[in-house]
């Protein structure tokens, strides 16, 4: 492509995503674009696993930077929100989206809420090693709503491997957990099984981008959903009467895990989507997991046991197997479809 072709190219693409979708995906070979869709869910995983790692002390009850997690969401969602308003000018205006569109795109910034706050709440007594293994919690919900509401069936070469990402993300590390606290239900168990559902909410809020995806660029799903959230959060903390107060040595923190934890991954993500499809890019963003747990022990100093990285082998196995099985099966394709 000459440099004149090139800048005409630019002048058409108002939008950052569609820019690059037509650079790569029309001029580039299908290798490369597979090569490059997997980079960038890659980067995506190892931002996205920087949230536990950043997250986990400004809503630590022992700690100096401890924030309401509801505040913090509110904070996220602002900045986010802010941060994409300048990208989204550049494609369609808001006037084009239609409202069934705005509807889905609330409806994604209510799930994200709800299960933000939820793991937040979560970390709070938990750990940020057992947030980065319960981060494939929203793969099972995925295709349990798949299998109820959508009315997919597992296949039975299927059903091995979706049994062993349960056992890996959840039976293993819960069990571990129990073994530690005596039967009791502890702090940490608590905050456990309240990161596991928050999987649930997320589950919904992925399933539903598969709705608007196509339909809007990436930046427009990034600005709209962040300012739902935040009007939502907003209205919580009014509802519940909860101060609004943040530090300035919370605010490099905050602004960090609104960026780089929480918009850019989402945007990568949805990207990768485009590039690769549903099933890889969920496939690919399961090392989470993997980058989670060395920068837990890395940064914070956490315990890492053999247990954790049992449990982290086990899922990646597993979303493996489902992954080829499902490959093999047009059928049962659209399942893990859905975790995303």
């Amino acid at each position: 492509m000459s440099l004149q072709a090139f800048l005409i190219h630019i002048d058409k693409c108002k939008n950052l995503d569609e820019l690059c979708l037509r650079l790569l995906l029309q001029n580039i070979t299908k290798n490369s674009k597979k090569s490059i869709g997997i980079l960038v869910i890659l980067t995506a995983s190892c931002l996205y696993a920087l949230t536990h790692v950043i997250s986990k002390p400004l809503v630590e009850s022992n700690s100096n930077t401890e924030l309401n997690p509801i505040v913090l969401l509110l904070i996220i969602y602002v900045i986010n929100g802010i941060f994409f308003t300048p990208l989204a000018r550049r494609g369609e205006p808001i006037k084009h989206v239609d409202r069934r569109s705005l509807v889905v795109i609330v409806g994604i910034g209510v799930a994200e809420l709800i299960g933000m706050g939820v793991y937040l709440v979560g970390l709070k007594d938990s750990t940020a090693i057992n947030a980065s293994l319960f981060d494939n919690s929203e793969i099972i919900f995925a295709l349990m709503i798949a299998i109820i509401v959508f009315r997919e069936r597992l296949s039975k070469s299927e059903l091995a491997p979706f049994v062993m990402i349960i056992f890996g993300v959840m039976v293993i590390p819960v069990v571990y957990d129990i073994s530690h606290t005596g039967m009791v239900m502890s702090e940490l168990l608590f905050g456990d099984i309240l990161i596991i559902i928050s999987g649930l909410f997320l589950a919904i809020d992925v399933n539903l981008y598969k709705f608007v995806n196509d339909k809007i660029s990436s930046h427009r799903i990034m600005q709209l959903y962040s300012f739902s959230g935040a009007i939502l959060a907003l209205g919580a903390i009014i509802v519940l009467d909860m101060p609004i107060e943040i530090g300035w040595d919370q605010i490099i923190p905050v602004v960090l895990v609104s960026v780089l934890g929480v918009g850019l991954p989402t945007m990568f993500f949805l990207i990768a989507i485009r590039l690769i499809g549903p099933v890889k890019t969920i496939l690919v963003y399961s090392t989470t997991s993997i980058f989670g747990l060395g920068f837990a022990a890395l940064i914070l100093g956490e315990s890492f046991s053999y247990i954790h990285g049992i449990s982290t082998g086990i899922v990646i196995v597993g979303i493996y197997l489902l992954d080829r099985k499902s490959t093999r099966l047009n059928s049962s394709h659209q399942i893990i479809s859905y975790a995303v």
